[in-house]
């Protein structure tokens, strides 16, 4: 029997905070590629049109609203941690949803971006 390798899903983490961009890198360890990126900065459209990544993560809501428009009219899903309100949405298709449980723990957004690309794996 051959195994064939497959490749890990690219993730981009885009975060003001590194301490988060940190502890993202270690919850995806193993199940993803994670190239981090400080945030802020207005860079994040050009970033993500460079690197073209499976799914993205952001923290800020300007990082949140660049990411989204880039994704638009992809499968790429977008997770943004919004650490105000002490919740997840996740854009995919279009428009945003609001996690049920309210917890931004690294594990939720590994849970939230890996549920993510299943079911943009499952759709295709």
């Amino acid at each position: 029997m051959t195994r064939v390798a497959i490749a890990s899903p690219l993730v981009a983490v885009v975060c003001c905070t590194p301490i988060i961009a940190e502890a993202l890198a270690a919850a995806l360890d193993g199940f993803a590629e994670v190239k981090s990126f400080p945030g802020c900065r207005g860079l994040t459209a050009a970033l993500l049109g460079s690197m073209q990544p499976d799914a993205v993560i952001v923290e800020s809501d300007e990082d949140a609203a660049a990411a989204a428009a880039y994704t638009r009219g992809s499968k790429t899903p977008v997770v943004h941690i919004s650490l105000a309100d002490q919740r997840l949405r996740i854009w995919r298709q279009g428009s945003w949803t609001d996690q049920e449980a309210h917890e931004t723990s690294p594990e939720a957004v590994r849970n939230a971006v890996l549920s993510s690309l299943y079911a943009r794996e499952v759709a295709r």
